[in-house]
């Protein structure tokens, strides 16, 4: 703009906008607009949505760890030890010598002795399917006699 031109418009004339100004000047303003409303919006949304998320996985997570707690998984060693101590004699597993014998008379299993501790909610129930668990608290059970 000229001086003459800033000069007429001091005199109150109305200053009269260039055809660029008239054609792109709203539409930028406005797009500029626009775009910070959505990436206002976008800031707001996203970790809303994320927070959502993650707490839904934590509740997720803490719920597992507390049924994992709760039935733990002893090893076949020290399932034998606890039985051995008269940890299952509520659920009729002897303890001690009277273990040792009927280990060695087959009057108490292995599968007795998993089953006594899946009811006593020391094993997870899937533990009667696992044949090597089995045979593990088998060889524990049949070692009482010689040792």
């Amino acid at each position: 703009m000229s001086a003459s031109e800033i000069r007429k418009h001091e005199g109150n004339e109305p200053l009269q906008q260039s055809k660029f100004t008239k054609s792109f000047g709203g539409s930028i303003v406005k797009g500029i607009l626009l775009a910070g409303l959505s990436v206002l919006m976008m800031s707001v949304s996203v970790p809303a949505a994320f927070a959502e998320t993650h707490t839904a996985q934590k509740s997720t997570i803490a719920q597992s760890t507390v049924n994992s707690q709760s039935v733990r998984q002893l090893s076949p060693k020290e399932l034998v030890t606890m039985a051995e101590r008269g940890a299952f004699r509520d659920r009729g597993i002897p303890s001690h010598g009277r273990l040792a014998d009927a280990a060695a008379t087959r009057r108490i299993t292995a599968m007795d002795l998993v089953k006594a501790a899946i009811a006593a909610e020391e094993l997870s129930p899937e533990t009667v399917n696992n044949t090597r668990y089995l045979n593990a608290v088998a060889n524990f059970l049949a070692s009482l006699n010689r040792g």
